[in-house]
């Protein structure tokens, strides 16, 4: 009757599609009206999926994680926000912006958000004193502002004529043996030559020894030098010996007792030169 409240109408979707409003822009289901004329009013239905987003360790996501979202429409916008030391990398489904609105939903959906951790880089400084070259390899030089943390690098130092290396150092390490060494801070890498002034100096100027301290081998890289060499223990006794021919010599020494040991080398010249060594 005019002027009457309709009874209560509630529209149901058939099989993957749900109600989705009247043609009027009303919601309600079930709806009543207050009728004053003829009216007719139509039920929209449509399918709806899920759109989720997650994250994987070390990262978290802005805007509604969990969407439900109508076919063929688009979901809302969703940020990947990474932790403190870590950096957005890409979404798994191969999207590599950090924002991403989805469009054209046809299909339930998961998409994760990954991060790794930001790269810690350190700066690596070049001295040297005297004359000769130093450099670094493992890195281009232009790169060596910038060294990623944990990178291991050779520093070689190679003394022109009539100098030898005196020192080689990473910060306050030591690495004149083989040049090696990891960036985990800024750090200066230092070479020091000095002017050979001997004949002893000039006959060794390229011999070296390595390692020391020593375990079940030693080398001596003595170029082209040649002589002999004695090993002898801290009691003075010889206990390993022999000729310099080639340009390195090994010395096997796995069978000897931990301990101080002086390694006497003997040039044909007559020159000779002691080092004090350490087996482990």
């Amino acid at each position: 009757e005019d002027g009457e409240t309709s009874a209560a109408v509630t529209a149901v979707g058939k099989g993957d599609y749900e109600f989705k409003g009247w043609n009027d822009g009303r919601n309600d289901n079930p709806r009543t009206d207050l009728l004053t004329k003829d009216e007719t009013f139509t039920a929209l239905f449509a399918k709806f999926f899920i759109l989720t987003y997650a994250a994987a360790p070390h990262g978290a996501i802005h805007g509604d994680a969990m969407q439900k979202v109508e076919e063929g429409t688009s979901g809302s916008e969703v940020e990947a926000v990474p932790d403190k030391g870590y950096h957005f990398v890409q979404w798994d489904d191969g999207v590599s912006t950090v924002k991403r609105r989805d469009a054209n939903v046809i299909a339930n959906k998961t998409y994760t958000a990954q991060f790794e951790a930001d790269v810690k880089t350190f700066a690596v400084t070049l001295k040297k004193e005297g004359d000769g070259e130093l450099k670094v390899t493992g890195i281009e030089e232009s790169k060596l502002n910038a060294v990623p943390e944990g990178t291991e690098l050779t520093a070689v130092a190679t003394p022109t004529t009539g100098w030898k290396l005196k020192s080689l150092t990473a910060g306050t390490q030591d690495i004149s043996t083989y040049g090696k060494f990891a960036v985990t801070s800024d750090i200066e890498i230092k070479a020091v030559f000095e002017k050979i002034t001997s004949v002893e100096d000039a006959a060794f100027a390229n011999v070296l020894v390595a390692s020391n301290p020593f375990d079940s081998q030693l080398r001596i890289l003595n170029g082209d030098l040649h002589g002999v060499y004695a090993l002898l223990n801290a009691q003075g006794v010889v206990v390993r010996s022999g000729n310099m021919d080639a340009h390195e010599v090994m010395i096997e020494t796995s069978d000897l007792t931990s301990g101080l040991y002086l390694l006497r080398l003997t040039a044909e010249c007559g020159a000779t030169k002691t080092y004090e060594i350490l087996k482990q």
